[in-house]
């Protein structure tokens, strides 16, 4: 398929050799440019129509999942539902990035093409005080959250792709979206070296645990044993299962923290995966519910499914 059917291209390759060879230095925030003069042309769009956040019930019984994790106030109530009109599968969806002042630059063109593309609600995790003050200026198109409430301590800077500090970033992101899954949302997450050709939602089944691309290209066959899912581009449901194997992977961390989250991610799933904890949905399953049946598992299992490739090809692979 050519590349102008191609609906995403994931820069993650592109991303790896420019930081493996240059540490990013932000520019002061009081030169850098605004969103809103970036978008000078563009029109907002209106704000979802939707009723305030209210804390859900505790869901989840076990002691390992029912900590006592600090709690915003309220989700922004436009930062809800992803884009207004998005399948009802969406709607309890917060579409995410977090990231330090170091990507500003990639953060601001993440949001002016995707806005090109779609009208997406984005939340946005800065990781430091200066970038959170710096957005919280300029950037009113965004929802944006302290660094305190997801536990951040990232500094201000890009830093080398699996540098101590990278892996912090890194792993800090697993914890924020841990935390949104624990108060009942579940969640998109984009990395900010990211740029949509056209809206990605419609090619997403919405009927598993965890949807991702791949990080093994496009080989013409099902995710296999050994390959890892790109964790700069997925969407994960809100249950004791999503919320488990993320504390697994937080948990890993500080044992091999020379390793990023995507790897301490991919050993886990292909853990549970080997296991029989979790399970592949190939991509001709259109009744999940019957599938799992099917396979007699004792309890629920996570559940997961890659995006089809030929869509959401790798940076490499868009390139060759």
């Amino acid at each position: 398929m050519g590349l102008n059917a191609r609906t995403i291209l994931v820069l993650g390759g592109i991303l790896f050799v420019c930081v493996s060879f240059i540490t990013f230095k932000p520019s002061p925030p009081k030169s850098s440019p605004s969103p809103a003069n970036l978008e000078q042309s563009q029109q907002p769009t209106a704000p979802l129509v939707r009723q305030p956040f209210s804390d859900p019930p505790p869901i989840y019984s076990e002691p390992l999942l029912d900590r006592d994790i600090p709690r915003p106030a309220a989700i922004p109530v436009e930062a809800v539902g992803v884009y207004d009109g998005a399948p009802e599968w969406l709607l309890n969806t917060v579409a995410i990035i977090s990231c330090n002042l170091g990507y500003l630059d990639m953060l601001l063109n993440f949001y002016c093409n995707a806005r090109k593309v779609f009208p997406i609600n984005l939340l946005v995790l800065p990781q430091d005080e200066e970038l959170y003050e710096f957005l919280s200026v300029n950037a009113t198109q965004f929802s944006v959250l302290h660094p305190s409430v997801f536990s951040f301590h990232s500094a201000n800077e890009a830093s080398l792709w699996r540098s101590e500090a990278f892996n912090d970033i890194s792993v800090g992101k697993v914890r924020a979206v841990r935390y949104l899954l624990q108060w009942g949302y579940d969640v998109w997450l984009s990395d900010v070296d990211i740029a949509y050709k056209s809206n990605p939602i419609p090619h997403f089944a919405g009927d598993v645990d965890f949807e991702f691309q791949s990080n093994a290209g496009c080989k013409g066959q099902e995710f296999q044993l050994g390959e890892e899912p790109n964790t700069g581009f997925y969407i994960i449901k809100s249950n004791p299962r999503t919320i488990r194997m993320l504390l697994d992977v937080e948990e890993s961390h500080p044992r091999r923290p020379d390793i990023d989250d995507q790897t301490l991610w991919a050993d886990i799933l292909q853990e549970w995966w080997r296991s029989e904890q979790a399970v592949l949905i190939p991509s001709n399953v259109t009744d999940v519910k019957s599938y799992i049946q099917d396979l007699n598992f004792d309890e629920e299992p996570f559940t997961f499914r890659q995006l089809p490739c030929v869509k959401f090809p790798i940076g490499f692979d868009y390139f060759r």
